[in-house]
């Protein structure tokens, strides 16, 4: 949804997917640093309180060529330290 149009559009959907009876409704948010990192929290409540499934990609910048998820998530201390503690 970054830069485009449609941001209700895509909250809408998964509402009438779940009420279509889709469950559970699967949501990958992106996630990098200093763009959107700020909001993984509100990523969680949202999606915990309609109960449904969200799962992070954390991207990282490129290092040595390599593009991915890193072997310490920001996202997972963050998220941890707000919700699991």
């Amino acid at each position: 949804m970054t830069r485009r149009r449609g941001h209700e559009t895509v909250l809408n959907s998964i509402d009438v997917a779940i009420e279509l009876g889709y469950s559970p409704v699967k949501v990958n948010c992106v996630v990098m640093r200093g763009f959107n990192d700020d909001e993984i929290c509100d990523f969680v409540e949202f999606m915990h309180f309609d109960g449904e499934c969200l799962e992070f990609k954390e991207i990282v910048p490129p290092y040595d060529g390599y593009w991915g998820q890193p072997k310490n998530s920001r996202v997972f201390k963050i998220t941890g330290q707000e919700f699991i503690n």
